[in-house]
C-alpha cells in the first residue's frame, strides 16, 4: 500500500468533507419535506377528504352487491348475516374491553 503525499492527502480528505456535508444536506431537507408532508396530512381537512375518497371508491361495489341480493331474493337473508355479523362485533369488543387490564 503506497501512501499518498500530505498534500495528496489534504485534498483527499476535503473532498470527502465535502461529500459527507453535501449527504448530511440532503438528509436534512429530506426531513423537512417528510415533516412538512405529515403536517399537512394530518389537518382536519386532508383527513376528511381522504375519508370521503375512501367511502366513495367502496359505493359503486356496494351498489352492486346490493343490486345482486335484490335480484336473487336474498335481501332478508344478508340482513340477517349482517346483524349476526354486528352482534359478534359488539360482543368481541365488549369481550375485549372486559379482560384488558387498566
Amino acid at each position: 500500500m503506497s501512501r499518498l503525499p500530505l498534500e495528496d492527502q489534504g485534498a483527499e480528505l476535503a473532498a470527502r468533507k465535502a461529500a459527507l456535508l453535501c449527504q448530511a444536506e440532503q438528509h436534512r431537507i429530506g426531513i423537512v419535506h417528510a415533516r412538512v408532508v405529515l403536517v399537512q396530512a394530518l389537518r382536519p381537512q386532508a383527513l376528511l377528504q381522504r375519508g370521503f375518497d375512501h367511502v366513495t371508491g367502496a359505493l359503486p361495489l356496494a351498489f352492486s352487491a346490493i343490486g345482486l341480493l335484490r335480484r336473487r331474493g336474498w335481501t332478508r337473508p344478508a340482513l340477517g348475516v349482517a346483524a349476526a355479523a354486528a352482534m359478534l362485533l359488539v360482543y368481541a369488543r365488549l369481550r375485549h374491553a372486559s379482560s384488558s387490564p387498566s
